[in-house]
């Protein structure tokens, strides 16, 4: 039950923090990042799918080939798995390239070719031209004030407002 209620809170966490994007909308230039994650939200999930679909596939095929001798590759689960955690960086390939001397470097090579260097570079794609996007119509919008401008003069108008009652409480 304990477990339920850490769940319960580790989720409420979250979902505040998300809420916090909300709060960077005062600020524009703050508000580019949220802004860009939303407009380029769509183009993120149809490329998760091809994803998963790319993971399945070598999935399938590594636990076709490797799977009788290779630990990671036992059932389909397991090299799901192993695929994930190679798209994370984490390479545990000693005892596949010890086993399969010449076909899994081959299956690592091209799972990494696809991986880094298709499948990353058309997720960057995909962000980065949404940032494109909403820096062009933040550019259209006008020239907006940083944070630290903001809040320097909410400082000096502060000051100013306290020399201003310091004045005249003295003169008046």
């Amino acid at each position: 039950m304990a477990d339920y209620f850490i769940y319960v809170q580790a989720l409420s966490l979250f979902l505040s923090m998300i809420r916090l994007f909300k709060f960077f909308q005062f600020q524009p230039r703050l508000n580019l990042v949220s802004t860009t994650l939303a407009r380029s939200l769509i183009d993120v999930a149809h490329f998760l799918v091809t994803f998963a679909v790319m993971l399945a596939i070598f999935s399938g095929v590594g636990a076709l080939w490797f799977g009788a001798r290779v630990e990671g590759f036992q059932s389909f689960y397991n090299a799901f798995i192993t695929m994930f955690s190679w798209s994370l960086g984490a390479f545990v390939t000693t005892e596949l390239f010890a086993k399969h001397v010449m076909l899994g470097p081959v299956f690592f090579v091209i799972f990494v070719i696809t991986n880094y260097i298709v499948m990353l570079n058309l997720f960057l794609g995909i962000v980065l031209d949404s940032y494109d996007i909403e820096t062009s119509l933040m550019k259209q919008l006008a020239e907006q004030e940083s944070v630290y401008t903001q809040l320097r003069s909410i400082a000096y108008r502060s000051l100013y407002a306290v020399g201003a009652k310091l004045h005249a409480l003295v003169t008046g």
